[in-house]
């Protein structure tokens, strides 16, 4: 089944705890947060990503105005000192959210 693995999925399983480590304490910090709020900004992360960095695309699909999802993504950008709309940085908050999440 690897063949079917993308390869930020292969990456992620390989790394294990190990990889995790290698996490900025702030996204960390972000990270554990956000999953004792329901993980909303996670939720709008991953909507984002999958909306081809589009917020209004996001917004559809959290069902949500898209002002909020720019409010949302400007909280995780102040907070983890990731610029989401470079995507070498986001590319890493999305790894890191997978290591420490395993999601």
């Amino acid at each position: 089944m690897i063949e079917q693995m993308s390869t930020l999925d292969f990456l992620v399983q390989s790394q294990g705890e190990d990889g995790a480590r290698l996490v900025k304490p702030a996204i960390r910090a972000f990270l554990a947060e956000d999953l004792e709020s329901n993980g909303v900004f996670v939720a709008t992360l991953k909507a984002y990503i999958a909306a081809n960095l589009n917020a209004k695309e996001a917004a559809l699909t959290l069902m949500v105005h898209p002002n909020t999802v720019y409010y949302r993504l400007e909280r995780i950008a102040e907070r983890t000192g990731c610029d989401v709309r470079r995507v070498d940085e986001l590319i890493d908050l999305l790894l890191a959210v997978r290591l420490v999440r395993g999601d």
